[in-house]
C-alpha cells in the first residue's frame, strides 16, 4: 500500500468515525423528547388556533408546519436508529 493509499484509507476511517460519533450525539440530544406529545400539541394548536386567535394562528402557521416536519423527522430518526 502506497503512502497516498494509506492517507486515503485513514481519511475514510476518520470520516466514518466522525459520522458515527455525530449520530450518537444526535441521538443523545433527540431521544429524551416525547415527539408524539409535541406533535399532538401542534395538532391541537392547528385545530383550535383559528377559533381562539385567528391572527396569531395565521402568523404562526408557517412556523408550526416547519416545526411539525422537523419533529416528524426527528421522531423517525430516533425510531430508525435507536438500539433496543
Amino acid at each position: 500500500m502506497t503512502g497516498d493509499q494509506k492517507q486515503e484509507l485513514s481519511e475514510k476511517i476518520k470520516a466514518y468515525r466522525d459520522a458515527v460519533i455525530a449520530t450518537q450525539i444526535a441521538l443523545a440530544v433527540l431521544v429524551p423528547h416525547d415527539y408524539t406529545e409535541l406533535l399532538r400539541a401542534i395538532e391541537h394548536a392547528d385545530a383550535f388556533g383559528p377559533l381562539l386567535d385567528p391572527t396569531l394562528w395565521r402568523d404562526k402557521q408557517k412556523a408550526m408546519n416547519e416545526d411539525r416536519k422537523m419533529l416528524e423527522a426527528a421522531r423517525a430518526f430516533v425510531e430508525a436508529v435507536r438500539i433496543k
